[in-house]
C-alpha cells in the first residue's frame, strides 16, 4: 500500500501529491504528522527525508512533489 507523510500545516507539494494521486485513481494511506511529534519527526530525519510529503511506495521512498515518480505508480 502507499503512504503518504504529511504535514497538518498548509503543505502545497502535499496537496500537489494528494491531489496528482487521486486524479489518477492511485490509493495511498495517508499519515499526518503533527508539529508537536517530535519523535516521527526525528525518525523522519533519521531516515534523510528533509521534506514533506515523504511518499512510501514498494520499497521505493522520496520526498517532495515528484510527479514524474507519481506518474509511475499508475
Amino acid at each position: 500500500m502507499l503512504k503518504i507523510y504529511t504535514k497538518r500545516t498548509f503543505c502545497s507539494a502535499c496537496r500537489q501529491t494528494k491531489l496528482l494521486l487521486s486524479k489518477q485513481g492511485t490509493k495511498f494511506e495517508e499519515i499526518v504528522v503533527e508539529e508537536t511529534d517530535e519523535e516521527m519527526l526525528q525518525h523522519l530525519r533519521d531516515s534523510g527525508f528533509s521534506q514533506f510529503p515523504v511518499v512510501i511506495a514498494d520499497g521505493v521512498t522520496w520526498c517532495g512533489f515528484r510527479p514524474d515518480r507519481l506518474k509511475l505508480l499508475v
